[in-house]
């Protein structure tokens, strides 16, 4: 099972959440040690404060551990698992505050695009200290502690970007993706896509103006693009999760188990039970 987040802290009213203003969250999150198969559908940064959290996305896994912190764009699946200790502050946003964030300071963002970013920001203290106060007044109810976290929150952003320049292209990811009807489209009916017709209908689009629009924007077409994000919550799964390969080539969409093995051995010489007791490793 996915599991889309905010929307299911938002739901379940965790209190842990807690909502800065329309469009903006903080959450406190807890250790949960089993692997989890998410989607989130704010963009966001995750700090961590202790322990460890494996991310995956595919077949790739990185480990982050405390004073790291991974910034994320809306949109994305991946599977998580955390050690036994750990904590972390996280901040959702949507476009808006991505806009009007750019829109108030003068950064300089690279040509280049950029979905995720991972930082030790360890060493520096002006970061740490910032953390420290916002998990500190976080939970604050006031009116006007929510502003003066508000105010925070755009500091701390400030801080990494001009520590880590890096950061400029996740901002640019971002900012494109926000005036992009097609982009937004995507993120928004991600897990409900089963067809390019569905798509091209969706954007409202006629078929040939859908298909060069979107070859343009992703470099490929629409076809290989939802094969390939079909592949890669398969190999998440499989790697990750306890779900049998009948229930993942549901879970992915595929219309029979026999045709989502197709396509695996295809692409990975290799049934996806193959690949799953060699790779298996979370």
């Amino acid at each position: 099972m996915t599991y889309t987040i905010p929307d299911i802290f938002i739901e379940q009213k965790d209190p842990g959440l807690v909502e800065i203003e329309a469009g903006l969250y903080l959450e406190r999150m807890r250790s949960t040690t089993r692997p989890l198969t998410l989607r989130n559908t704010l963009h966001g940064a995750l700090f961590i404060e202790s322990g460890s959290k494996t991310v995956a996305v595919g077949h790739r896994k990185r480990i982050l551990e405390k004073d790291h912190a991974i910034f994320f764009a809306k949109g994305r699946i991946f599977t998580n698992r955390n050690s036994d200790c750990f904590r972390a502050t996280t901040l959702f946003f949507d476009d808006r505050f991505v806009l009007d964030f750019l829109g108030r300071h003068n950064l300089d963002l690279p040509k280049r695009n950029r979905k995720s970013l991972i930082l030790d920001y360890g060493s520096y203290r002006s970061i740490a200290s910032l953390l420290d106060s916002i998990r500190y007044n976080y939970s604050e109810k006031r009116e006007e502690f929510r502003k003066i976290l508000r105010q925070k929150i755009d500091l701390l952003l400030l801080e990494f970007y001009y520590s880590y320049p890096a950061l400029g292209a996740w901002f640019r990811q971002l900012r494109s993706d926000a005036e992009d009807p097609l982009s937004q489209i995507i993120q928004t009916h991600l897990d409900s896509i089963q067809s390019i017709s569905q798509l091209q209908r969706l954007t409202g689009m006629s078929p040939t103006t859908f298909h060069r629009t979107f070859r343009q924007r992703y470099g490929s077409t629409p076809k290989q693009w939802i094969e390939a994000r079909r592949m890669e919550r398969a190999e998440s799964l499989l790697l990750y999760s306890d779900l049998s390969i009948s229930q993942i080539a549901a879970e992915c969409g595929y219309a029979t188990v026999s045709w989502f093995i197709e396509r695996f051995k295809k692409d990975h010489r290799c049934t996806p039970g193959t690949f799953r007791r060699k790779n298996r490793d979370f």
